[in-house]
């Protein structure tokens, strides 16, 4: 059904695709017996990552459900590699800074994307700091949190209660097929 839902959105929608946004939302576990793993961020509790890749509607266009103690970066290539490459001029992926590296870049511009990520205050000295056009149109990533905050509004997603990886999947995609039933 998500798919279907997803397919048919795509294709009324392609013009929505310009700006695309990628972060990830850490997921507390209560029942989960997979993928778990403790962040340190979140008083050492164990969970998941949801890693998702919104167009500027909100529409989860791609997703990645990941052990709760990886790193945005290292999630990040695997939902890169299952994006179409871009036929037309002028597409942006907007991230924060915890998907600064050159491995990320180098596989956006491999797409046809423009990567707007801003710097590291580690990386600032060697590279240039976002340009005026690039940081108004960086403006627009706050969807990609307005997404998370959509999804963690049904309960069984805001935190795992289910034992398998599966089948919280599943209500994860009923959830976006929701999202984007609203959305057409």
């Amino acid at each position: 059904m998500y798919k279907i839902n997803l397919d048919k959105y795509i294709k009324k929608n392609k013009k929505e695709l310009k700006y695309l946004s990628i972060d990830s939302t850490y997921i507390s576990n209560k029942n989960g017996k997979e993928k778990i793993g403790r962040n340190i961020y979140y008083k050492n509790k164990n969970g998941i990552k949801v890693t998702a890749l919104v167009d500027n509607k909100g529409v989860p266009i791609e997703i990645d459900i990941e052990k709760g103690n990886r790193h945005d970066a290292i999630i990040a290539p695997k939902i890169i590699e299952k994006m179409e490459k871009n036929k037309l001029k002028n597409r942006y992926v907007l991230a924060d800074k915890g998907y600064d590296s050159e491995k990320i870049r180098e596989l956006l511009h491999k797409k046809n994307y423009i990567p707007i990520i801003p710097k590291r205050k580690t990386k600032q000295k060697i590279n240039k700091p976002l340009t005026s056009k690039h940081k108004k149109i960086y403006k627009k990533r706050i969807i990609v949190e307005n997404t998370f905050s959509w999804l963690k509004m049904f309960a069984k997603i805001d935190k795992i209660y289910e034992k398998t990886i599966k089948s919280y999947n599943g209500l994860l995609l009923l959830a976006i097929s929701i999202i984007i039933f609203k959305k057409c």
